[in-house]
């Protein structure tokens, strides 16, 4: 088994996900993707590492590097939409 690992993200949002794995201290992230440009620059500026802004349809295998674990985050609107629903605003 590794003693440390390598991490690509996908749709990473501000780097949640990430942070999480990283702070076990075993794993460094190598590779981000985030479309949104304003959740790709509170990334960049948590993590020290350039996000890749692209959409994700345009990302050809080839270019996402070799990783140990690969991880998607999810869609946080599916939660603004749910308060919205239920509280008749967005919560803040």
């Amino acid at each position: 088994m590794a003693e440390n690992w390598t991490l690509a993200s996908f749709f990473a949002g501000v780097g949640g996900i990430d942070h999480g794995f990283e702070e076990s201290g075993k794993v460094k992230t190598m590779y981000a993707n985030e479309f949104d440009p304003y959740a790709a620059q509170t990334y960049e500026q948590n993590f020290d590492l350039k996000v890749d802004g692209r959409d994700i349809h345009e990302v050809l295998p080839e270019e996402v590097p070799d990783a140990d674990i690969f991880v998607g985050g999810f869609l946080v609107r599916l939660f603004q939409w749910r308060d919205i629903v239920k509280y008749g605003r967005r919560r803040t």
